[in-house]
């Protein structure tokens, strides 16, 4: 960033981090959506158990 100005210099640490704001964030959801997608699974196995169960 040498060639930038102070303005310009600021500008860019602020996008820098906003970007890093925004994949903190991304990275966030996408852990709840894996824990969500696990759980429903769990549910499934549990549900897929209680039917073998039921018609043994």
């Amino acid at each position: 960033m040498s060639g930038l100005s102070q303005p310009q210099r600021a500008a860019v640490e602020a996008a820098e981090a906003e970007i890093a704001r925004i994949i903190t964030a991304l990275c966030a959801e996408h852990d709840l959506l894996v824990e969500s997608v696990e759980a429903r699974a769990d549910s499934i196995e549990i549900v897929a158990f209680n039917v073998r169960e039921i018609t043994e």
